[in-house]
């Protein structure tokens, strides 16, 4: 069974949008254990969303857990 963590944002400015985006994508290159992630921009808008897809709970949890995600 996969479980899946979705993390919702609102930015203040296109500038800053671009800023959480591009941090975004640096950080789901190093996430150790997750089958995959999407990182989805509201059109005409500024609200971002990351889910990623993770093989079972407990890896899930680890991860939410660990220091790499604070």
């Amino acid at each position: 069974m996969r479980f899946t963590r979705m993390i919702i944002g609102e930015a203040v400015s296109d500038d800053l949008l671009n800023q959480i985006v591009a941090r975004m994508q640096e950080h789901v290159a190093t996430m150790d254990g997750a089958l995959g992630h999407s990182i989805l921009i509201e059109e005409g808008g500024r609200m971002v969303i990351l889910i990623s897809d993770w093989p079972n709970r407990e890896d899930c949890l680890t991860y939410h857990a660990s220091r790499a995600y604070r």
